[in-house]
Formats: structure tokens, C-alpha cells, sequence
């Protein structure tokens, strides 16, 4: 059986852009093994964590994630971004050029040089002569309110780590699916480790029953290609 590793080199030998999600439970480690994994294959994290749901939005049935945000800043330029690939495959080289220049502006397949411009839907950003960027707001939890503008240097590996990470809506964009499973005691233990035994508490009333509905009504451990355990 072939080794996490070993399935994103080969994703990405095949592929010019590969996308990855990792889901699963509170205090699993998703985090840690996004970075991890962006560090060896040069990749970049997007977190779910960053489009936490305002209080405004909250309604007792609501799923814990601003996905109408999501499926704006992130999930619209990431199917733009693999556009021109899937328009690569098809196309002669005159014909993706005229297509990247068209939506884009000058630029290469591999380092995404060309002219900043923005969009409705966030920022579809550029440096001269440097690489695509991929701009959105984070919603700080700390806060409650939105702080900041993640700005993140788009490469061929795009690593999307949470929970809610594989809502059916944007389940299209991955090219792998990861589920990140921990026992009860040992994500009881990393959680007061992190956050603190009241902190632990909430997550034990609130937000791990509502993760919890969320694996069972879409299905998303089964649905996964690879599953580790903490």
C-alpha cells in the first residue's frame, strides 16, 4: 500500500495542480499534518478556521461554516485556476495562451506571472513578475469579527484543512480526501491541553456534537480515500 507521501508525488506528477482536503475530528492533528505536508511537497494551506460562521449568520440548523464566503474567495478561484490546465489538455499552445491572457493577463503555467486584477468574489491578486495570489478574509474566532487578509502565493499543491472541508457543495475541486479520526479520551485530552478545561467544555456541548451530525449526514469518513488515525 502506497504511503501518504507517496500518493501526493505521484498526484502531483500527474497533475499540474492538485488539490487536498483534510477533515475530520477536533484535536486529530489537521492542522499539524497540513503544514506538515505543505513544508514537504511545497505546498499552501487554506484553513477552515478562517471562515468560521459570524453570529449573525448562526441559526440553530445551520452548519458551523461560512460556506457562501468559501465557495466566493476560494472555491471560484480554485476552479478558474484549474481551468486553464483542463483548457491546456484540449487546446494548442496558442489557444491556452490567448485563454490565460484573457482571464489573466501574461502569464506561464508554473509561476503564474502576470498583472494584478480584482474580482466580485475576493481577490484574484498578482505581484509583478511573481506568482498568482490568492487573496481572502479571515474571520478571527478570538475576535468574532473579521482581522486581517490571508495572502497566499498560489503553488501546485493546495491543501484545504477543517472541518466542513468536504461539504458536498465544493467536493468536485480534490484530486484526494483525508479524514483525520482521534478517540474520545485522547481528543478530550489535546483539546484541554489547547484550549483549557472550559474551553474543552464547549467543544464537548457545542461544537463536537455539531462536527459529529456533519460526519454522519454527508457521509465524510466513508466518502475519504485515505484515513489516519491519531
Amino acid at each position: 500500500m502506497s504511503t501518504l507521501p507517496e500518493i501526493i508525488n505521484t498526484l502531483l506528477h500527474e497533475k499540474e495542480i492538485v488539490v487536498i482536503a483534510i477533515d475530520g475530528r477536533s484535536g486529530a492533528g489537521k492542522s499539524t499534518l497540513a503544514d506538515r505536508l505543505a513544508e514537504e511537497h511545497n505546498g499552501d494551506v487554506i484553513r477552515m478556521d478562517h471562515f468560521f460562521l459570524p453570529p449573525g449568520l448562526r441559526e440553530e440548523k445551520r452548519i458551523n461554516v461560512h460556506y457562501e464566503r468559501f465557495l466566493e474567495e476560494v472555491y471560484s478561484f480554485i476552479k478558474e485556476y484549474m481551468s486553464l490546465f483542463t483548457a491546456n489538455a484540449v487546446h494548442s499552445n496558442n489557444d491556452i495562451h490567448k485563454s490565460q491572457e484573457k482571464r489573466f493577463g501574461t502569464c506561464t503555467t508554473r509561476d503564474f506571472t502576470h498583472n494584478a486584477r480584482k474580482t466580485p468574489r475576493g481577490t484574484v491578486a498578482v505581484r509583478n513578475n511573481g506568482p498568482l495570489l490568492l487573496s481572502y478574509r479571515i474571520f478571527d474566532c478570538a475576535r468574532m469579527d473579521y482581522h486581517g487578509t490571508q495572502k497566499i502565493a498560489v503553488k501546485p499543491l493546495i491543501i484545504i484543512e477543517g472541518a466542513y472541508s468536504l461539504l458536498p457543495m465544493w467536493d468536485e475541486i480534490y484530486d484526494l480526501r483525508i479524514f483525520y479520526d482521534i478517540d474520545e479520551l485522547k481528543q478530550k485530552e489535546r483539546i484541554i491541553s489547547r484550549n483549557g478545561v472550559d474551553g474543552y467544555q464547549i467543544f464537548k456541548e457545542k461544537w463536537i456534537p455539531r462536527e459529529e451530525a456533519y460526519f454522519r449526514e454527508y457521509r465524510v469518513r466513508e466518502r475519504c480515500d485515505v484515513v489516519l488515525s491519531s
